[in-house]
């Protein structure tokens, strides 16, 4: 799959999908930047419920991703490397965004590496960049097994449980890692 197939036909088709029952979409307008070895940078804008992809970097990203070389040949072949999409580690909705999510993301501010141990032991690593944080190094770096990750995008389980039983991992800022458990845990 190419960039171009994957930004501008596959991930809008599959958030039109997932995102039916989310009427707060309509309220939100945003872009996010995704940086893909050899095929350039990408941006996906969510403006009146509507997800489009293009070429090119976003002017004011409120998320931007960068993928390394593996993780973006993962995701082409649909074994995962990209935290949304064919093959991702999203979970049942990944697309699920809510108006008070989409406010804290706004108060977020910094970089986050996040590593995740896929079942074959293959580490997959998304550089995660805040209200355009990049280049600031990370301030906080997340570990954490796929089948964790799926736990806890169903809700079966919670960022604070997940680290207290050590199946989640953090380094760094602990104070940025619990502004994000804030995000993932918002209605």
């Amino acid at each position: 799959m190419t960039p171009k197939e994957l930004f501008e036909q596959t991930i809008p088709t599959l958030f039109k999908a997932m995102s039916a029952d989310q009427p707060d979409l309509e309220k939100i307008e945003t872009e996010l930047e995704i940086a893909v070895p050899e095929g350039g940078t990408w941006t996906l804008a969510l403006k009146g419920g509507q997800l489009t992809g293009r070429e090119g970097a976003s002017q004011a990203p409120l998320v931007a991703f960068a993928l390394s070389p593996r993780d973006w040949t993962r995701a082409q072949q649909g074994q995962g490397g990209l935290p949304f999409g064919p093959g991702g580690t999203g979970g049942a909705n990944p697309f699920k965004m809510s108006a008070t999510r989409f406010e804290r993301i706004k108060t977020l501010k910094g970089e986050l590496i996040f590593h995740v141990t896929e079942e074959d032991g293959a580490v997959q690593s998304t550089t995660i960049c805040f209200n355009r944080a990049q280049g600031t190094g990370p301030r906080t770096e997340i570990e954490i097994a796929a089948r964790d990750l799926q736990a806890l995008s169903e809700g079966k389980a919670n960022p604070q449980q997940l680290f207290m039983q050590g199946k989640m991992r953090i380094k760094g800022d602990m104070a940025f890692a619990m502004q994000l458990g804030g995000v993932m845990m918002a209605p």
